[in-house]
């Protein structure tokens, strides 16, 4: 939705009021059915409890669905959850209500994530009406385990209004919002280190208003900049982001107009089959754009024009399992006449489509939102409590078919998937800033002989990509709490499309265990969290079971070794704690396995333990704790221009803690500085958080390392906290650390300095099969790591295999697919 002028506004919002409300309407036109329909609708038949404005999947089989806008046209924070039959119906789907948002939010960032949480990141509304409030300003994670929500780091006012997102190869998630915090800038979300970092700016520096983002078969993104802010302001100017180069680049001009001239809205963005994107435009056109794959541009063209002088503005549109698109389009921008199509790719044409039966006229386009189910259909809503699930008609594209190549356990009781197109050759369907509902991850589902179907909980898929085609991908996955033994039919689809089936024959032993992560950490000798973990043993079977625990880890106290659990009865619990032995560990991570064995039949079960000894903190009072600059070197003047607050002088809050720094020397740098013991030739990560909380210019930013400037920025924009992290490597026994701040008419935020020591990776495993190899190497929680290979060390030129691999634990792994021909040699890179 844009920015409204104010006389605009009542009308706008009697419309946005109907559309959530259609029920109470008292005139119910149907809308002219089509003489061709090509699949078919069918209705839910259990209604939703409130309006559905949002829809998201589960990595479970499950669906997420929000109801932004109540009846009463109020701002809500409720959210449902759409659970299919037992033989996989989501028309006979149930719903359940779900824990709420802490805020509420409307047309907002949302992307579910490789480790199976929801993140959803601001609002164009929050308050009724209004361009404001809590919910524009804030993100938050949805834990579908836990059912809970977690507010994010706070980083600015109106830093979300109305953005786009995409998931990147690593995991993360890039934001651009419409009121950033450096204006034409972008934001971050790192997943694995619970924080937020700026973002590339815009190759043109201005903002995503209205923009629909796109991810293309080489991983980058694609958008048309909005008219607002392109360089000739005609909207014709587009874009790309390069993950591997954390950069927006310039790409070639369309050859017409996809924005509209009055609201500058436009339609969604969907890759079609054959590799080629197909924007649809307010303005009735649309237009193809063939990837270069590379950074060199690629090439646009205008494509067939809306049947009937249709436009599509903010509306969605859905990639189907058959290889054609669904859309729904209306006569005008904002009109309530919608209208649906087919558009097929192959033969350059749109096919009109009836619509629902049960679907009610006077619905504005933004109301619509469409879903990739993993039956093959696409879920519809349009701010209803009634939905609608189509299905297409036709086979499921061969192309986009996903395969099945390993299954295997993992040492933690989940199992483990290889394969290709786990990812689907689309991110399923699409809309825009407004909503974001890619599903391009691998679902599980098993049928047991009865007909009964089983969704697992798939997580940890190493791609976020489309298109992968050969490329060996993963997923693991747990089953389902409670499921019976017994051989399953077991597939992996991947936004419908359903892999052929393999038998995953499921027969767990009587001696049940469950664990939760068993993982500790801490500093070098201790102290080390938490205390104690605890595995409780259960038995599922009808006799009694009799058990015993074995540990070879001389760092790793259990506590029970033997014991009896019986059918129904009490639990048995084992505490697992650290020894003394653990203090006298260097930094690194370390792991231990134990064995849990049923004596009546010899089944063992392992469980791997981690211990994460982190180094220690080389910086002291990196948070400013001490309430001011000890352990600091200060050349400014110290008083009124650089001083340590507790948040309430400025407009700027600690990151952490009780206290930060505030840096607002005038005229020239002043230099915050520390010396810290190192050792020559070690690698070290040196982190900070920097915030601006306004573009008072002028101002300088600088972060050196031993004289070294690492980061040097003059007029600095908007910046909430942004985490500065580098890999360094000493010189010396001792080495300054250095921050150079200037800020003629505001202040610069210091929080949270830190230097850590930090271990090369090792490769500790290799293995040939099938014409890939795996590697295992060593990592530490926090850290990104890129796997490369040359096949000529003379010439130094090595090729990224996959997309950097943020590590979670003690090791990782990536698996190359070899070709023949010369001899290839692998090399790991550590990543800031």
């Amino acid at each position: 939705m844009p920015h409204y002028s104010r006389w605009m506004w009542p009308f706008v919002s009697r419309v946005r009021a109907i559309s959530c409300a259609f029920l109470i309407m008292l005139t119910e036109l149907l809308l002219p059915q089509p003489s061709v329909a090509t699949g078919t609708w069918i209705a839910l038949n259990h209604q939703a409890p409130n309006p559905i404005d949002t829809l998201l999947l589960l990595p479970d089989g499950t669906v997420m669905g929000a109801c932004g806008e109540q009846d009463d046209g109020s701002i809500g924070t409720n959210w449902y959850r759409l659970t299919p039959d037992s033989h996989g119906s989501y028309v006979n789907g149930t719903w359940s209500q779900l824990a709420s948002m802490n805020y509420p939010r409307l047309y907002y960032s949302s992307q579910v994530l490789t480790n199976g949480q929801v993140f959803i990141a601001g609002g164009e509304y929050s308050d009724t009406n209004a361009f404001s409030g809590p919910g524009t300003t804030n993100a938050e994670i949805y834990n579908p385990l836990s059912n809970t929500w977690t507010v994010l780091p706070y980083i600015g006012a109106n830093a979300f209004d109305d953005s786009s997102s995409e998931i990147l190869p690593s995991g993360n998630v890039l934001v651009a919002p419409v009121s950033p915090i450096s204006f034409g800038g972008t934001l971050i979300w790192n997943t694995a280190n619970n924080n937020w970092t700026a973002g590339p700016d815009l190759y043109r520096g201005g903002d995503e208003d209205e923009a629909s983002w796109l991810k293309l078969p080489d991983n980058s993104i694609l958008t048309i900049d909005s008219p607002v802010y392109s360089s000739n302001g005609s909207g014709t100017n587009s874009e790309r982001y390069i993950p591997s180069l954390n950069q927006w680049i310039n790409d070639a001009n369309l050859p017409v107009s996809i924005y509209d001239t009055v609201y500058d809205e436009m339609g969604p963005a969907l890759l079609l089959p054959d590799g080629r994107a197909f924007f649809v435009g307010a303005t009735g056109n649309t237009a193809f754009y063939t990837p270069s794959g590379t950074t060199v541009k690629g090439s646009w063209a205008a494509g067939p024009p809306l049947p009937n002088s249709s436009v599509s503005a903010d509306a969605p549109g859905a990639m189907m399992v058959n290889g054609k698109a669904l859309y729904v389009f209306s006569s005008s921008v904002y009109a309530t006449d919608n209208n649906f199509y087919e558009y097929d790719s192959v033969a350059n044409s749109f096919t009109p489509v009836s619509s629902p039966s049960q679907y009610t006229a006077n619905q504005v386009s933004f109301a619509f939102r469409m879903l990739d189910l993993p039956d093959g259909t696409v879920l519809l809503s349009f701010g209803s409590q009634q939905l609608f699930v189509y299905q297409p008609d036709g086979s499921p594209l061969a192309a986009g078919k996903p395969a099945i190549n390993t299954l295997s356990t993992n040492n933690d009781g989940s199992y483990h998937l290889t394969g290709t197109l786990f990812n689907g050759i689309s991110e399923g369907a699409g809309y825009g800033d407004d909503a974001q509902m890619n599903s391009n991850y691998p679902l599980v589902r098993m049928t047991n002989s009865s007909g009964q179907v089983f969704y697992a909980q798939t997580y940890n898929w190493n791609s976020t990509g489309v298109m992968t085609g050969t490329n060996v991908v993963s997923t693991d996955f747990t089953v389902p709490v409670n499921i019976a033994s017994g051989n399953y039919s077991l597939v992996v689809t991947a936004n419908g499309n359903a892999s052929a089936p393999v038998t995953f024959a499921y027969f767990p032993d009587a001696l049940h265990i469950i664990a939760p992560s068993i993982s500790f950490s801490g500093i070098v000798a201790g102290p080390f969290a938490p205390s104690s973990i605890s595995l409780t043993l259960t038995n599922i079977g009808t006799a009694g079971v009799n058990w015993s625990v074995g540990n070879t880890s001389s760092w790793l106290n259990v506590s029970s070794s033997t014991g009896t659990v019986t059918p129904g009865g009490p639990a048995a619990t084992i505490s697992l704690n650290l020894t003394a032995a653990a203090n006298s560990l260097s930094f690194g991570t370390y792991s231990a396995m134990i064995w849990i064995t049923n004596k009546n039949d010899n089944y063992v079960q392992s469980r791997a333990v981690t211990l994460q000894v982190n180094p220690v903190q080389l910086v002291q009072n990196g948070g400013f704790e001490t309430g001011d600059f000890t352990d600091w070197t200060l050349n400014g003047d110290g008083y009124s221009d650089n001083f340590v607050d507790d948040g309430s002088y400025w407009y700027i809050v600690p990151y952490s803690g009780n206290y930060l720094a505030l840096m607002g020397e005038q005229g020239f740098l002043a230099y915050l500085s520390q010396t810290i013991p190192t050792t020559n030739g070690q690698i070290y990560l040196f982190s900070s958080w920097v915030n601006s909380p306004d573009s008072e210019t002028p101002n300088e930013c600088s972060i050196a390392w031993n004289g070294n400037k690492l980061f040097d920025k003059v007029n600095t924009g908007m910046l909430g906290w942004t985490n500065f992290q580098y890999i360094v490597t000493a010189t010396g026994s001792s080495t300054v650390i250095q921050f150079g701040f200037r800020n003629d008419n505001s202040y610069f935020g210091l929080d949270d300095v830190s230097v850590t020591a930090v271990t090369q990776p090792v490769f500790r495993s290799a293995s040939q099969s099938s014409g890939s190899i795996n590697m295992t190497w060593s990592t530490m929680s926090g850290l990104a790591y890129q796997l490369q290979y040359t096949t000529n060390l003379t010439q130094g030129a090595w090729s990224n295999i996959g997309n950097p691999i943020n590590a979670a634990g003690g090791t990782a792994n990536a698996t190359d697919t070899t070709a023949s021909g010369p001899i290839r040699f692998y090399r790991l890179i550590l990543l800031p």
